[in-house]
């Protein structure tokens, strides 16, 4: 199975540097899941981020952030035929 897509809004209130990213590498792992892991800084990179993975072979994108994040990201998510999760 391909890695799965996990974007990551760094700008939202709840993102620690460096701790974020540590813990979700290591919770996936712990489930014996492989994450491809973006940290997008602005809405244009989430954007970005989230076509990139629309466009790749990877069956799930996963958002963290905003309302804005995920709707961004589930829009895209969605008109690619893709498998959507939220990161609360």
């Amino acid at each position: 199975m391909p890695p799965i897509t996990v974007i990551i809004n760094a700008g939202s209130g709840s993102f620690v540097e460096g701790e974020t990213e540590q813990n979700l590498r290591d919770e996936f792992k712990a489930n014996g899941l492989e994450i491809d892991l973006k940290l997008a800084k602005s809405g244009d990179e989430i954007e970005q981020f989230a076509n990139e993975a629309a466009d790749s072979d990877c069956e799930i994108i996963v958002a963290g952030g905003g309302d804005g994040t995920i709707r961004s990201v589930a829009e895209i998510a969605a008109g690619a035929d893709k498998t959507f999760g939220v990161l609360p």
